[in-house]
């Protein structure tokens, strides 16, 4: 009797893990990015086709409000033609989110609209809307098989837009997630264009846990476009969570400072 329950209790808990659908998954997968704040130092390195590289220092912060809506900003550090250059995103429960791009060149604050948010980000391979924060009632996330990257053991899922307004505005029909299970971080995804083309791939390294953080984070993040051969690489450091970052520097003002 007592070899039948163990079989049982097996029998259920395989069934629990198949169980485990892919908006579960992205739903832990948001909550490991979530925090109260966090700030980070990171290193912008933009190659060619020919191997030619250019690099760009760049400081960024984000902050959580009561209802868990997130707010970024992005400043450009050097060199000095990208100086000053900045980046506010603002999301928001009840309607769009708020994208800005500071241009110091200009004095000139130019507004994100959702028409513009598949064009690329600074002359990065990193789009708009790559940056901004992913509506999980936007996608239907499907599980299609379990795979390894990087020696690591992970979900394979597809992520299809669902909502007419997403549909419209994004420049993806799809993308393919590759889920770490070990702290379901998002270690690669393939993107693919309207046509069905996959065009770019995104790939994160170097993971390590953060020093007084229950966080895990890559401190190396890469975004190659199959198209043109370009590749952005961002190197991070000095990252710092939950420090009780200021609410008044996450607003359009600040942002022309």
């Amino acid at each position: 009797m007592k070899t039948v329950w163990n079989i049982a209790v097996l029998c259920l808990c395989i069934y629990t893990v198949q169980a485990q659908s892919g908006k579960d998954i992205m739903i832990k997968n948001d909550a490991q990015i979530r925090t109260q704040d966090e700030s980070r130092d990171l290193t912008m390195i933009l190659t060619d086709a020919k191997g030619r590289s250019r690099e760009r220092k760049v400081n960024q912060y984000s902050i959580n409000d009561a209802e868990d809506n997130r707010s970024t900003i992005i400043r450009f550090s050097a060199p000095a033609d990208v100086k000053g250059t900045s980046f506010l995103a603002v999301e928001h429960s009840t309607r769009d989110d708020d994208q800005w791009l500071y241009l110091p060149a200009l004095r000139k604050t130019r507004r994100i609209s959702s028409s513009d948010i598949t064009d690329n980000f600074v002359g990065s391979d990193f789009t708009y809307e790559d940056l901004g924060t992913e509506d999980l009632e936007d996608f239907s996330y499907t599980v299609l098989r379990e795979d390894t990257f990087e020696n690591a053991s992970c979900y394979v899922i597809e992520a299809i837009p669902i909502t007419p307004e997403k549909i419209k505005e994004t420049g993806y029909s799809k993308r393919i997630l590759y889920i770490r299970k070990s702290e379901y971080l998002a270690v690669k995804v393939d993107y693919f264009d309207k046509k069905g083309n996959h065009t770019k791939t995104f790939t994160i390294t170097d993971i390590r846990k953060i020093p007084n953080s229950d966080k895990t984070r890559a401190h190396i993040l890469t975004m190659k476009n199959l198209r043109t051969k370009h590749t952005t690489v961002l190197r991070f450091n000095n990252f710092k969570i939950n420090q009780g970052l200021d609410t008044a520097l996450f607003s359009k003002r600040n942002l022309e400072k």
